[in-house]
């Protein structure tokens, strides 16, 4: 599936393609503990959720009022086959994205 992956370590955000498991969030986003924030246009942001506490030499971001630390992946929702939320395409372009998103450099 398509996603769209920030990478404040080299400012970039680019285009992925996303098998839609935790473990490969977890191997795109560099981390074991995942959380999400909504934006506005409904997509997911899925970021390292102990980014902020930890030491994160990947950078942070902030995107639509959120700060988020390490990399993060957007993704669209969708239903699995029990009705309960799973990750779906992102709808956005990575141009849109980038707009967005300011790299906070320390």
């Amino acid at each position: 599936m398509r996603a769209i992956l920030i990478k404040p370590d080299g400012e970039t955000v680019e285009e992925v393609q996303f098998n839609g498991t935790l473990d490969h969030a977890y191997e795109l986003l560099g981390c074991t503990i995942i959380e999400r924030v909504t934006l506005e246009s409904g997509e997911d942001v899925w970021f390292d959720e102990e980014g902020l506490i930890n030491d994160s030499s990947l950078g942070t971001f902030d995107i639509e009022g959120f700060s988020l630390a390490g990399r993060g992946l957007v993704t669209g929702t969708a239903k699995d086959e029990d009705g309960e939320e799973t990750f779906g395409d992102a709808t956005s372009d990575p141009e849109t994205i980038r707009k967005a998103v300011e790299f906070n450099i320390y």
